[in-house]
């Protein structure tokens, strides 16, 4: 994890079907190599479309920032910031957005927050903690969601974020045109290109194109350590017909073996189906109210509060630090 003061990027890096698998392209002997994508090409976003609002399905990608604070046993305070990708999307009429739980819920493990990345001595430490908090912006406009979902299972890496009618109206995302479709990993053919879309500490979405070294049950291994911020991003499979089917959620990356790790959509789907739902395996956390979630007590705040500061907030645009 980087992490840093109220200025500089924290994130755990812990990033790390298609209808017919014979339309899938075969693997190419072109170097990888990352697609920036401009504003000449692509708009940075697109705001709420009021004649689409009746219409379900995937809408496209939005840029997260989380800004978390942390209290310890001594009463030390501190906070950091992450940042990662959401897919958004309309079911029911009801806006949502799916991203990695780990950007939203802070570290209960955390001891160290680095004060100067220049000078590993300069540092916070943290005893045990038993209070966190934390402030959820979705784009560069600051869109606040009005409520979250987490799984009962914390070893799920999967958060559902549920966004207004008002607010979406002034979130801005990155269209994308992808299929869904049912598809087990374990038919996957080892080899296939993919592209890994997210926003790795860019105002744009990048794409990167990976390969699939391997498939351990319900998640992708590809063929190289992703960047921070495409964590909650997603891996999707190019076919022949020249549209995209999504694969997977990237979670993490191991910098050390130089993969990266992704979880199958159809896994994140059943977390966003029982949390649409209302069943019992997903937490649902609104505005200011607090649960004991990972040996903490996870506050989920206002955009406009500031956790653990009795002055009054700053409110400095934090979220634009990486534009």
């Amino acid at each position: 994890m980087k992490i840093s003061n109220l200025s500089q990027l924290c994130l755990l890096v812990i990033l790390v079907s298609c209808s017919s698998l014979q339309q899938a392209k075969s693997p190419s002997s072109e170097p990888l190599s990352d697609i920036s994508t401009s504003p000449e090409n692509y708009p940075a976003g697109q705001q709420y479309n009021a004649n689409s609002v009746q219409n379900d399905g995937f809408k496209g990608l939005v840029k997260i920032f989380v800004k978390h604070g942390v209290q310890d046993i001594n009463g030390t305070v501190g906070t950091y910031i992450a940042q990662g990708t959401g897919t958004v999307l309309i079911k029911n009429g009801q806006w949502y957005v799916i991203t990695a739980r780990h950007i939203i819920v802070p570290n209960p493990n955390l001891k160290e927050i680095l004060l100067d990345p220049n000078d590993p001595q300069k540092k916070l430490e943290f005893s045990d903690l038993i209070k966190t908090g934390t402030i959820i912006s979705l784009g560069h406009t600051a869109v606040s969601p009005v409520r979250i979902w987490l799984p009962t299972d914390t070893d799920l890496d999967v958060a559902i974020l549920e966004v207004s009618h008002d607010l979406a109206q002034s979130m801005v995302f990155r269209p994308f045109e992808v299929q869904f479709e049912p598809l087990q990993l374990s038919t996957i053919q080892l080899g296939f290109d993919t592209e890994c879309w997210g926003y790795p500490a860019k105002q744009y979405p990048q794409t990167k194109k990976l390969v699939i070294s391997d498939v351990n049950k319900n998640f992708l291994v590809l063929n190289e350590a992703l960047e921070q911020g495409y964590s909650g991003g997603l891996v999707v499979l190019p076919v022949t017909d020249g549209g995209k089917l999504v694969l997977a959620m990237i979670l993490r990356a191991d910098q050390a073996s130089n993969q990266s790790i992704a979880l199958a959509w159809s896994d994140v789907e059943i977390v966003f189906n029982n949390a649409v739902n209302g069943n019992s395996s997903t937490i649902s956390i609104a505005k200011n109210e607090t649960v004991n979630y990972s040996n903490v007590d996870f506050t989920y705040y206002d955009f406009y509060d500031f956790p653990f500061f009795s002055s009054a907030p700053n409110l400095k645009k934090w979220w634009q630090f990486w534009k």
